[in-house]
């Protein structure tokens, strides 16, 4: 590549910018301004199955080529006579603009337009390179995967005759001067079928608008890659990709060359420069509704994104050096460098003694040195770094779409809850009103218990948080980590119940319970009751791999007595209890912690190595309980 300088077309192409970003003033002009999809990872799946409103996939799969990103400007027109010359350029990620090396590409008589794609540089035996090597190339090809600006429509009039419309954004609509609504993905592939592929006889009948526009340079071409909605994939054979090239999504792209090229063979003489085995290092999935981005494409719901096995993972790092051979390495984070540290440890890496501070490198997700990017003088954002390293830590196996699309056996359901985050399935139990999570034996044995509720107040009917221990002899334990007893506690905090507050002393002693509840009025702790607690039944519900605690249930009875304990086991809780609306049940949260106490001077003194434990109770007030409602209250409570 070498930079091109032409005045007109420089202020041509910043006007354009200005106005795709007439809404960011702020934006550095130096970025690139095209989109960058996000690393598939295990949990991103779900997201690719959702449905469009014709029923079908909302999303599309594509190839992605191991070529050199760049966009393509068919810029102002040269003012030649009647006709519209275009000057041809290609930006690079620094946002220049250059032109091909010893390919003199003309001005061309289209519509104005970037385009988005991939150079891939072919020698004389048919090989693709990434880079350009003005000896051995004998053929470029632009492969065109998406469309920033273009005609608004490509269209036969009655008289049989191609009309094209004129140029508008096909971003983000962003002011007055610019195309009022936007364009989605699909509707922008439309646009480039329409202009690049011959089969489409009723547009172009075998003469499509762009590669004919550079009929008369047999080294350069145009390509546009097929996309594929994932409900297609059903009739797909497997693998769908793998690492010989032989997988369906690799072959069908052979296909669809072969067929490209048989095509256009009388528009360019020399096809077979072209006709080389592509690199290929991945798949791109796009939302066929989803807008062109700048920057991330991590939209809710829209975003795009790129799968990479496990071999063909990288990143893009900067490199400060140690010495000859070490360096340790910089990301973006915010609009600053700063160096890649792991488990607060700078990464150093291996380097050749060639490498140079402060140029940018493709390194493997394991941080192995691959070679120099040129085209790159920012590396990834630490974002883009560690989503690539969980992908490769914990890849995604790309045939598992067809479980997703048709989950008609046990291990297609085990393959879709291997890819969903608790949280997701969490959110789909709670909404679903047909999902049980409970057995009915075990919805019986709870509804029983709870019909006891209001029937007496010696009894007590509660539900514990905690996990079923089989190790010997089974036995259930209450007791919660403090991290996870604080997040739920983080969640129920939004929900808007009743909170209340309490602080109290419990001394165990003989089979008696005496509390002393903590009185700010007299600033100590005051007797408040005795009982004898006596367990009646209990109900344990092994539920853990779906709310990640399993649950017991206890009904119980409470006596009062008069005898009061002063010495025994003793412990200080501190409670903080939300009550439901409907004053169906209460959450209880305690800490607990030992103490001393002291009867000459009534008071209690806590144990300064004593470790605090963390319980959550839900003690039931009425017997008007739903028990599978119950239990997607906890799901939507569980969702950490």
């Amino acid at each position: 590549m070498e930079p091109f300088k032409d005045p007109k077309v420089e202020e041509q192409f910043n006007n354009l910018v200005k106005k795709f970003l007439s809404k960011n003033e702020n934006f550095d002009m130096s970025k690139f301004i095209g989109g960058m999809p996000i690393t598939l990872e295990k949990t991103d799946m779900p997201n690719l199955m959702i449905k469009g409103p014709n029923g079908r996939s909302k999303y599309t799969v594509t190839q992605k080529v191991d070529g050199t990103r760049y966009l393509m400007y068919i810029g102002p027109d040269t003012g030649v006579a009647n006709v519209k010359q275009r000057k041809v350029c290609f930006v690079d990620r620094n946002m220049k603009l250059n032109v091909i090396s010893n390919f003199n590409l003309p001005d061309v008589n289209t519509p104005e337009m970037l385009l988005d794609g991939e150079l891939v540089f072919f020698d004389i035996n048919g090989k693709p390179h990434r880079e350009l090597d003005p000896v051995k190339i004998r053929g470029v090809s632009f492969m065109i995967f998406d469309i920033l600006f273009g005609p608004e429509k490509i269209s036969i009039d009655s008289d049989g005759k191609k009309v094209i419309g004129q140029s508008f954004s096909m971003m983000v609509p962003e002011d007055n001067r610019l195309r009022s609504e936007p364009w989605p993905y699909i509707s922008r592939y439309d646009i480039l079928a329409k202009m690049i592929d011959p089969n489409l006889t009723q547009f172009n009948n075998g003469e499509p608008l762009l590669p004919n526009a550079f009929k008369s340079v047999d080294a350069f071409n145009i390509e546009l890659k097929p996309i594929y909605f994932l409900d297609s994939l059903l009739s797909a054979t497997l693998p769908l990709y793998n690492a010989v090239g032989s997988g369906w999504l690799q072959t069908q792209l052979k296909q669809h060359r072969k067929i490209y090229y048989d095509y256009i063979a009388d528009i360019k003489k020399n096809a077979n420069n072209f006709r080389g085995k592509l690199e290929l290092d991945g798949l791109i999935f796009t939302a066929a509704d989803t807008l062109y981005t700048i920057g991330n494409w991590n939209n809710l719901l829209t975003g795009q994104y790129k799968w990479k096995p496990p071999t063909e993972q990288t990143i893009d790092l900067k490199i400060v050096k140690i010495t000859d051979t070490t360096a340790n390495v910089q990301v973006v984070k915010g609009n600053t460098l700063e160096i890649f540290q792991d488990r607060g440890r700078p990464i150093v890496v291996n380097v050749p003694a060639s490498v140079k501070s402060g140029t940018v490198h493709e390194f493997s997700a394991d941080f192995k040195w691959k070679n120099q990017r040129t085209d790159k003088t920012r590396p990834n954002a630490i974002r883009t770094v560690l989503n690539v390293m969980r992908s490769f830590k914990n890849p995604v196996n790309v045939d598992n779409i067809i479980a997703f699309l048709k989950p008609d056996n046990e291990k297609a359901y085990r393959i879709i809850l291997e890819h969903s985050s608790k949280a997701k399935l969490f959110k789909c139990i709670a909404a679903s009103e047909n999902v049980k999570l409970l057995n009915q034996n075990d919805i019986s044995k709870i509804e029983e218990m709870i019909k006891n509720v209001n029937t007496t107040k010696d009894i007590e009917v509660e539900m514990r948080l905690g996990k079923i221990n089989k190790s010997g002899k089974t036995f259930f334990n209450p007791i919660l980590t403090r991290i996870d007893f604080e997040k739920i506690l983080n969640v129920i905090e939004r929900f808007g119940f009743k909170k209340d507050v309490s602080d109290f002393i419990d001394i165990y002693d003989q089979g008696i319970r005496t509390r002393y509840i903590y009185s700010y009025d007299f600033g100590k702790f005051i007797q408040y009751e005795s009982v004898i607690k006596n367990r009646l039944s209990n109900v344990d519900i092994e539920i853990a791999n779906v709310l990640s605690f399993d649950t017991r249930f206890s009904l119980s009875t409470e006596t009062r007595v008069m005898k009061s304990n002063a010495t025994g086991d003793t412990k200080r809780k501190y409670r903080i209890s939300f009550t439901e609306p409907k004053s169906l049940f209460r959450v209880d949260f305690t800490a607990i912690t030992s103490v001393q106490y002291f009867p000459e001077t009534r008071m209690f003194k806590t144990n300064d190595n004593a470790d605090e434990k963390f319980q959550i109770e839900i003690e039931f007030i009425s017997d008007n309980i739903n028990v599978n409602e119950l239990f997607k209250f906890l799901t939507h409570l569980l969702s950490i």
